[in-house]
C-alpha cells in the first residue's frame, strides 16, 4: 500500500510539472532533464544512506541482544 501511494504521488508530481494544462493551473514550469536526473540521483543516495544506517542499527541491536543472552550477569 505504501508503494502504491508513492507511485501515485510520483505520477501526480510529474503530471503537475510537465502537463501544460496542469502547469497553468499550478503555475509550474518544466525542469531541465539534467536537473531531474540530479534530483533522482541525490534521492537515491539519501535512500541508500538511510537504509544502510537502519541495517547497521538493527545488526548492532541484534548483536547486543545475543551477547546479553550468551553472557548472563552474575548474581551477587
Amino acid at each position: 500500500m505504501v508503494w502504491m501511494s508513492v507511485i501515485v504521488i510520483t505520477i501526480a508530481q510529474f503530471a503537475i510539472t510537465y502537463l501544460p494544462p496542469l502547469q497553468s493551473i499550478f503555475n509550474t514550469e518544466s525542469i531541465p532533464f539534467f536537473d531531474g536526473v540530479l534530483i533522482i540521483v541525490i534521492g537515491m543516495v539519501f535512500f541508500a544512506m538511510i537504509e544502510t544506517e537502519k541495517q547497521l542499527r538493527l545488526r548492532i541491536i541484534s548483536l547486543r541482544h545475543m551477547n546479553a543472552l550468551s553472557y548472563p550477569k552474575e548474581r551477587v
